[in-house]
C-alpha cells in the first residue's frame, strides 16, 4: 500500500507501494466430525488460526464445499461427493496461496457392503467354483469369504459385483460374506451349498 504523510500546513508527500501487510499464516489444529460418508455432505468445522478471506479447503482430493470463515479462529465447509473410502489429509489454502494442513484428519466411509446373490449357489466339497456374488458397496479392497474361509482369485468388477473361487468346505449351507477394508461387512446366511461328491459304485 501508499504511505502518505501530511503537514500542519497541509503539504503532503507520498509514496507508493511503501508497505506490505502480511497476512497471517494458517495453522489448522482439528476437523471435526473426523469420519463421514464418500458421498459427502458432511459438515465440517476446521479449528485453528489465521482464517481469514475466502480460503479454499481440500478434503483428500476433493474441494470442500460452502466454505465459511465464522472468525479467525473456526471455519466451515461441507464434503463434497467423489471420495475415495478411506483416511485423507485436510489442507485450507487462504487467498495469498499460503497453506496449512493436517495428516489423515478426515476418513471417508464407504457404506456398508451388501451380499444380495451368489451364483451358483452350489458346488464341490473340494471347491474352486467361480461364483459371482452380486449386492452393493464393493471395493478394489474388498475381501469375501465362503463358510468363513477366504475365497480365492477374488475380482471385483464394479461396486455390485465380483467374482471369486471357493475354497474347499464341508458339505452343507454355508452363508457368503464380503468385507471392506474398514472392516464394515455384510453377509448373506445360507448363500452356498457344498454338495459331497457322489461315491462310486
Amino acid at each position: 500500500v501508499g504511505v502518505e504523510l501530511t503537514n500542519p500546513d497541509s503539504q503532503k508527500g507520498s509514496k507508493a507501494n511503501a508497505f506490505t501487510y502480511i497476512a497471517p499464516v494458517p495453522a489448522l489444529d482439528g476437523v471435526s466430525p473426523a469420519r463421514g460418508p464418500i458421498e459427502g455432505g458432511t459438515l465440517l468445522t476446521l479449528s485453528g488460526s489465521g482464517f481469514w478471506g475466502k480460503p479454499t479447503v481440500e478434503v483428500g482430493d476433493v474441494a470442500c464445499q460452502a466454505v465459511t470463515v465464522v472468525d479467525a479462529k473456526t471455519l466451515t465447509c461441507t464434503t463434497g461427493p467423489g471420495a475415495k473410502p478411506g483416511p485423507v489429509d485436510v489442507v485450507l489454502t487462504d487467498q495469498v496461496e499460503q497453506s496449512a494442513g493436517s495428516a489423515a484428519a478426515f476418513t471417508f466411509e464407504a457404506p456398508a457392503p451388501v451380499v444380495a446373490g451368489v451364483d451358483p449357489a452350489s458346488g464341490p466339497t473340494d471347491g474352486g467354483t467361480l461364483i459371482t456374488v452380486t449386492g452393493s458397496g464393493f471395493y478394489a479392497n474388498t475381501t469375501a469369504t465362503v463358510g468363513g474361509q477366504p475365497c480365492t482369485s477374488l475380482s471385483v468388477l464394479s461396486p455390485t459385483a465380483l467374482t471369486c473361487a471357493t475354497p474347499a468346505g464341508a458339505a452343507g449351507v454355508v452363508p457368503v460374506a464380503v468385507r471392506n477394508a474398514d472392516d464394515r461387512s455384510g453377509v448373506r446366511d445360507a448363500a452356498f451349498t457344498y454338495v459331497a461328491p457322489i461315491p462310486p459304485v
